[in-house]
């Protein structure tokens, strides 16, 4: 699949560099550093929309999280409780293939699918998107059970909890807003000194780019989101007692 991605931080690193070449047109970049600050940017995502893949479902995975015997060598009937409790791991797995990333980083929240929501709480109701290449997010749920069994004279009885697990595809889009103001810091590379620190809206910075997938209103940058998110989560546990 074809990527359209925008490294903003790439661009916030232009447009420092030329605001300070004006002023000091014989110097070279690879003789100074940049830095952004993004704690004056503020991004905020719609819900997003999303779309099962055409092999989206998938719900043959049991796995086998607890088994214990119990044998009877007695000639009388004997009883024994158990009470189990495993934990397995909800994990959500989410790529960007459109929009824009922040160096290596991205820091956007996203809201989970309604099928997802309804089927489990294990991801609450958002996820984190950290890094556009693959961001994967893990949730511990616990499943428990507790009873009795009864295991005849000379017998062996078996008690096993299985969880299935549920693992859906979807591709999705959604728009996020971009507003405020970065901070960029220029050093010098050999005494790490400040030559310049320079601070602009990013709406302003981002229009004199014009890249792709992002619109100017305003003051206000919306980007075009678009990607790919796997959900691998418990839906049901099977606790079976069986003679061998």
């Amino acid at each position: 699949m074809a990527q359209e991605r925008t490294d903003i931080e790439e661009m916030v690193e232009t447009w420092a560099w030329e605001c300070f070449h004006k002023s000091h047109a014989k110097v070279k970049l690879e003789d100074y550093s940049i830095s952004v600050n993004w704690d004056k940017l503020k991004t905020i995502a719609d819900k997003p929309q999303y779309k099962k893949n055409a092999q989206g479902y998938s719900q043959n995975d049991s796995q086998v999280v607890y088994r214990s015997t119990f044998l009877n060598n007695l000639g009388t009937e004997q009883q024994h409780s158990f009470n189990i409790e495993r934990t397995t791991t909800a994990v959500a797995t989410t790529s960007i293939t459109k929009g824009y990333t922040k160096g290596v980083s991205l820091g956007l929240s996203l809201s989970v699918p309604g099928d997802v929501a309804s089927a489990t709480v294990g991801f609450g109701y958002e996820t984190h998107v950290d890094n556009v290449e693959e961001s994967m997010q893990e949730k511990s749920m616990t499943w428990c059970s507790q009873g009795t069994v009864s295991v005849p004279p000379r017998k062996k009885v078996a008690v096993e909890m299985k969880v299935t697990e549920e693992k859906l595809n979807f591709s999705f889009k959604t728009l996020v807003k971009m507003m405020g103001k970065v901070v960029a810091t220029i050093r010098t590379r050999k005494e790490n000194e400040i030559v310049m620190v320079v601070e602009g809206n990013i709406a302003d910075i981002v229009r004199g780019k014009s890249p792709k997938s992002a619109t100017i209103l305003g003051r206000t940058v919306v980007w075009e989101i678009e990607g790919l998110s796997t959900f691998r989560f418990g839906v049901q546990q099977n606790t079976e007692v069986k003679e061998e």
